[in-house]
């Protein structure tokens, strides 16, 4: 009983390997596939994040910004069993001149119009609030990215800064 048991698991291993391989399902697919996939969020990130700081004039910034996360702001979790990511995003912080020509809150309300003339648009539900020191604003694009752009309302010496974080599809 013992051997008809291990051999049918055994038989039933081999018919499932089989048909996963022969399926284009391999396991070295699935991983080739799920790289590949990382690697193009990461450029449509890249592209993105850059396209967001260009509407900053690099005399605005009092420092050069900071990426959240690796590969130029992507970050990437939380990871399933096997160590990718479920999820993937951008996040980059932008300290401004205090004394500049405009206002973190000024440049959220001119990046908040620059959004919606790319396609960008404002969830149903509530997607802006204020927080002591804090106006947030969020805009979704599709049903699959999620942006949000943080502007500090402290007047200096307290630091003026510009969050931007994209929170992007999960990951298959």
């Amino acid at each position: 009983m013992v051997k008809r048991q291990t051999r049918q698991g055994i038989l039933g291993s081999f018919i499932v390997a089989t048909v996963l391989v022969t399926s284009g399902c391999a396991p070295e697919r699935l991983t080739e596939d799920r790289e590949y996939e990382v690697d193009q969020l990461s450029l449509e990130f890249k592209a993105l994040g850059d396209q967001l700081i260009a509407q900053i004039a690099p005399a605005e910034l009092k420092e050069a910004p900071s990426f959240n996360g690796r590969g130029g702001g992507m970050s990437m979790d939380p990871f399933d069993r096997n160590g990718w990511p479920r999820n993937t995003g951008w996040g980059a912080s932008l300290v401004i001149q205090p004394e500049g020509p405009r206002t973190p809150v000024e440049i959220k309300d001119d990046l908040e119009t620059w959004l919606l003339s790319q396609g960008w648009s404002k969830p149903e539900l509530r997607s802006s609030f204020t927080r002591k020191g804090i106006e947030s604003q969020g805009f979704v694009r599709g049903d699959e990215f999620l942006l949000r752009v943080e502007a500090s309302t402290d007047p200096p010496p307290r630091a003026q800064r510009v969050q931007l974080s994209v929170r992007g599809p999960d990951v298959n």
